[in-house]
């Protein structure tokens, strides 16, 4: 089908802007269905998604109504419509949404062990402004008093390097080093006055007295007295795996130089009493970029910035007087946001996402045909976006104004009946005298048996349109499935409360069982599809073509190696250990191989249905494999990406190239999308995101709590760090040999159960039981769906019997179409009464959650 490459790009662009602007406004400032896994856009089909296209599909109709013009072909609608699917979870909490926070909690919580694992080019600061400096004494900069010396230390990594170092004997000896750094504007890269810095240094001590300490205080210009003591620390040398020569990081956050300092700024490091310190890597990093986006900027207009003295000025967003000008138009495109600081992470986070999705897409090209036409996966999630726009191969301008699926009276149907009850719930939250309509049960209520509660624990029976109606497409067998799963895994609470398991810190240890299915039911995939793997790097090799496929197998195969490779290639540019980046890499592909069949197979309706990345560590030799950086990578990973929400755009890649053949799309417009929808998302998402942050600032958002820190997520490194330190410092690496962590019991228990599984599936014909069931269990969507997906197994179920697969094909899915665009359209009506409560009547807040 003939599709202009132009109007698909324009008009992408228009509605991934709406998108993203729909996200941001709903799900951030109103804090509009922000709780963990509803967030406005993490649905399977992206709610603001289906605004954005629903929109243009109106005014397509209307363009073709009034002026006899086509807007969009229906190929074209659908390519957009897919640029917006693929770009809302990298807009939301498939990236965006836990970025700053993600990166931002070490160095606001002053956890330096942490922050020194992070790779520098992953989170956005200004250049230390004394670098190296401490290696060079004879500098002009540089001074001391007292008992200071420099001397050449051998390091553990066998590196050398020159460092100062106080030893004193009395106890009121005080020795120590003075560092003058200029003041900006009198150069340009001295310190910028009334903006927050970071302040640490490495520091060795050792046998200190009782009363001594090291210390960092600020003087400025020629005063005598210090303007701050930014630190001052006790705590001796203590060796770990991350510090084997026994240095700790010490330092502050947050530390603002006044605005009265007329020419430097001398941060003066040393010790007061007995004992011995090294000192080593000072560092004074610009983070206003951080502070910044949680308090936001202060804004001032032209004309009072030009009263204002040169020091005055640091630190303030000027907005031009006259917005139609030059000026006026930068101001608006680079809206609130320290680009300077950003550069660096943006382009380092930016070619790992694209690098990740090349191979996912590679990975989509590669078994379509295997999952699609050989196994007929039926990509339940497809067939809505096929419903609204047809299945017709070709489209005239005498066709009909709106797609077959529009005149289906059964759609309608469902849509009224849907429409009226989300109506109404969200009617009880603006008037508590309606009825409340919600069905949401919390079963321990009905419950008095103690194993029985302990089992349902946190399950509640709430149903929602949104996933109602998606998940009326699921087949019988896969509704079955997901929910015995779910019910499997928690019947492990039951059995832990009989036998006293539950006490057990970690029990049933779901991150481990999480890891386990996904691990295994990847191998299992590879496995039961080696024949067919095996005929694609034969094509590969002759470069035979694969049909309508929209690349051969050898392109497939070699952009799948150019993205691992290119990942490669990427950790070395940025220093992190090419070990842990691999690690991470394979491991993320692997869930993104399993996602994607899943999603074919058994789609669930929303995200949140993913493992914890960083517990592969364990599995993959630990910390002494993978690195502190490696490690500490795999949690940033796995809480900004893995875990939420970015693996559901390896499924809709697979889903766009089934639609595309069948559409026919010519495949430059196929990459197109592919292109558009991943960098639009990471650049136009970057762009609404951070200028909402940097605007308001994350402490005044609705679900503030959400950007307040991840400190829970580091707890895994907090395990792999330890156990290092123990092997490598302690010589203790055989200390507990002969017992098996609880952690690994459950690892093999879901990997065999989840092996069992999908064996007797693809042995057996008539065994109904699908393995995602297993692996899907224990994640957090499944306390979200699974009263939905009953309901919907009920539904399906009883039609099926009642009336036959007909009936099912030809009037249950047109009305759970019409269910689905009922919560779409009713979401979208509240969210237009929140826009107008929220910003023009009186700034009342209604947090509307999915309907």
């Amino acid at each position: 089908m003939n599709v202009s490459i132009i109007r698909v790009i324009s008009y992408s662009l228009i509605v991934l802007i709406l998108t993203a602007v729909s996200i941001e406004l709903g799900g951030v400032f109103m804090g509009a269905g922000f709780e963990n896994g509803r967030e406005l856009g993490s649905s399977a089909l992206s709610v603001p998604a289906f605004w954005a296209f629903l929109v243009l599909l109106f005014l397509t109709v209307l363009f073709r109504i009034l002026a006899r013009y086509q807007l969009l072909s229906r190929a074209e609608l659908l390519c957009v419509l897919f640029v917006a699917l693929m770009g809302s979870p990298i807009m939301t909490v498939g990236f965006w949404r836990y970025l700053v926070p993600g990166v931002a909690t070490f160095p606001r919580g002053e956890s330096f062990d942490h922050l020194d694992a992070m790779n520098t080019n992953l989170w956005p600061h200004g250049p230390n402004l004394t670098e190296d400096i401490l290696t060079h004494p004879e500098k002009p900069t540089v001074g001391k008093e007292g008992q200071v010396r420099w001397e050449i230390l051998a390091l553990s990594d066998e590196q050398a390097e020159q460092a100062p170092i106080i030893e004193q004997y009395a106890r009121s000896e005080v020795s120590h080093i003075r560092v003058s750094l200029p003041v900006w504007p009198g150069k340009e890269e001295g310190v910028i006055l009334g903006q927050p810095y970071l302040l640490t240094v490495l520091a060795k001590a050792e046998s200190l007295g009782a009363e001594s300490y090291y210390y960092c205080r600020v003087y400025h210009d020629t005063e005598m007295h210090f303007l701050e003591e930014a630190f001052a620390s006790t705590e001796e040398a203590e060796k770990t795996f991350s510090r084997p020569d026994g240095f700790r990081r010490v330092g502050t956050y947050g530390l603002v130089f006044p605005t009265t300092v007329e020419n430097s700024i001398i941060l003066e490091i040393g010790l007061h009493g007995e004992g011995r310190v090294v000192f080593r890597d000072l560092q004074l990093l610009n983070v206003a970029a951080i502070e910044s986006s949680f308090r936001g900027r202060m804004v001032i207009s032209e004309s009072d910035f030009a009263k204002l003295s040169k020091k005055e000025q640091t630190g303030l967003l000027v907005k031009p007087d006259h917005l139609f000008s030059l000026a006026g138009v930068r101001y608006l495109l680079t809206a609130y946001i320290p680009w300077k600081d950003w550069l660096r992470p943006l382009t380092s986070w930016g070619a790992f996402l694209v690098l990740i999705l090349i191979a996912t897409f590679a990975i989509a090209v590669i078994m379509r045909r295997e999952w699609v036409d050989n196994q007929r996966l039926p990509l339940s999630f497809a067939q809505i976006p096929l419903f609204f726009l047809g299945d017709k191969r070709g489209q005239t301008f005498t066709d009909s104004l709106l797609p077959e699926g529009w005149q289906n009276r059964f759609m309608w149907v469902g849509f009224v009946v849907a429409f009226i009850w989300c109506f109404l719930r969200g009617l009880h939250d603006i008037n508590s005298a309606i009825p409340n309509l919600d069905i949401n049960l919390r079963l321990n209520a009905y419950i008095d048996n103690p194993y029985f509660q302990r089992m349902l624990a946190g399950c509640r029976l709430e149903v929602l349109a949104l996933y109602l109606g998606l998940a009326m497409f699921l087949e019988v067998n896969v509704l079955l499935s997901l929910i015995l799963g779910f019910f499997l895994y928690r019947a492990q609470f039951l059995v832990g409360e009989f036998y006293g398991l539950t006490y057990h810190a970690g029990y049933p240890y779901v991150t481990e069982q999480r890891l386990s299915g996904y691990l295994v039911y990847s191998v299992l995939i590879l496995f039961f599809s080696r024949k067919y793997l095996f005929r694609v790097f034969r094509s590969a090799i002759r470069s035979t073509e694969r049909g309508d496929e929209v690349l051969s197998s050898r392109s497939a195969l070699l952009l799948f190696f150019f993205a691992v490779f290119g990942i490669a290639l990427w950790a070395h540019m940025i220093g992190m250990p090419l070990g842990g980046a691999l690690v991470v890499t394979l491991a993320l592909l692997s869930f993104g191989l399993v996602a994607m069949k899943l999603r074919a197979d058994c789609g669930v309706p929303s995200s949140v249905m993913f493992p914890h990345l960083m517990v592969i560590v364990a599995y993959t030799g630990g910390m002494t494999v993978s690195g502190t950086q490696g490690v500490m990578f795999a949690t940033l990973v796995s809480m900004i990406i893995a875990y939420h929400g970015f693996l559901l755009i390896p499924g809709i890649q697979l889903e766009f190239l089934e639609l595309s053949r069948r559409f026919r799309i010519k495949r430059s417009a196929i990459l197109t999308v592919n292109i558009v929808g991943v960098l639009g998302g990471f650049l136009i998402g970057g762009w609404i995101v951070l200028s909402g942050v940097y605007a308001k600032g994350m402490d005044s958002f609705p679900d503030s709590t959400d950007y307040a820190g991840v400190t829970a997520w580091t707890t895994q490194y907090n395990k792999y760090h330890s156990e290092a330190t123990l092997e490598t410092t302690l010589a203790t690496a055989g200390k507990g040999e002969g017992t098996i962590d609880p952690g690994t019991w459950a690892f093999a228990y879901a990997g065999t159960l989840t092996f069992i599984v999908t064996l007797l599936r693809q042995t057996f014909t008539g065994f109904w039981f699908h393995p995602g069931g297993i692996v899907l269990g224990p994640t957090w969507v499944m306390y979200h769906v699974w009263a939905s997906l009953f309901v919907a197994c009920v539904i399906r179920y009883a039609v099926l019997k009642l009336g036959g697969a007909a009936t099912v094909r030809e009037k249950l899915l047109p009305f759970s179409a019409g269910v689905f665009l009922a919560a779409i359209v009713a979401q979208g009506v509240f969210f237009i009464i929140n826009v107008f409560l929220f910003y023009i009547a009186d700034s009342t807040q209604l947090q509307f959650g999915l309907l």
